[in-house]
């Protein structure tokens, strides 16, 4: 299914995660189980208050929804659009992107920026999962991955509004999305197919 959901339960450390990792957890920390979109169940953090994005699309959601605890851009905006963002998030470090033609993700300034988990966010691909696991066991930091596309980006919002203790803020996005999707259905309903217009975007 590639509806996440979280579920409180007793830490049992993921074989992924390095022993370096495991070591740094606080004692008695409180977690939870995650399962994301790829149907991989990882152990996370319950207050979750440090998020790195893994590229453009995932941090244009964290950033939406929970700026104060994103830690870095995995592309950083250009100069033409930073100053429209909060100077503290101007200021973030950039640590790359992990897909795409601009895969450049410093995996030394990631790990160095301590983020509790890696947040991907997007369109499943074919190799999601086992790209998920790699980076995972690569990094020893908990990944997970989101789906996000026209038909699932509220549902997204939701799923990350519960994980980051942002539920107000997903649901209105959530809420706001499904709306206008609608709306724009509605009027396209009655726009001839002979006369509808196609986009380059």
């Amino acid at each position: 299914s590639s509806q996440a959901e979280a579920s409180i339960s007793s830490y049992s450390p993921p074989a992924a995660l390095s022993s370096n990792t495991l070591e740094q957890r606080p004692a008695g920390e409180e977690t939870i189980v995650f399962t994301d979109s790829c149907n991989r169940d990882v152990t996370l953090p319950k207050n979750l208050t440090r998020v790195a994005p893994s590229g453009p699309a995932a941090q244009m959601v964290l950033y939406s929804l929970a700026p104060d605890k994103m830690i870095g851009w995995g592309t950083r905006p250009s100069q033409d659009v930073i100053g429209y963002y909060t100077p503290s998030a101007a200021a973030l470090p950039e640590f790359g992107q992990f897909y795409g033609k601009n895969a450049t993700l410093n995996m030394e300034a990631l790990i160095a920026a301590d983020p509790q988990v890696i947040i991907d966010i997007g369109d499943m691909k074919p190799t999601h999962k086992e790209d998920m696991d790699a980076l995972q066991k690569q990094i020893g930091i908990p990944v997970i991955f989101v789906e996000a596309n026209l038909d699932t980006f509220p549902l997204a919002y939701r799923t990350l509004g519960n994980l980051l203790n942002e539920t107000n803020q997903g649901e209105a996005i959530a809420a706001y999305i499904e709306t206008t999707m609608s709306e724009a259905r509605r009027i396209a309903e009655h726009i001839p197919d002979n006369e509808r217009l196609t986009v380059f975007f």
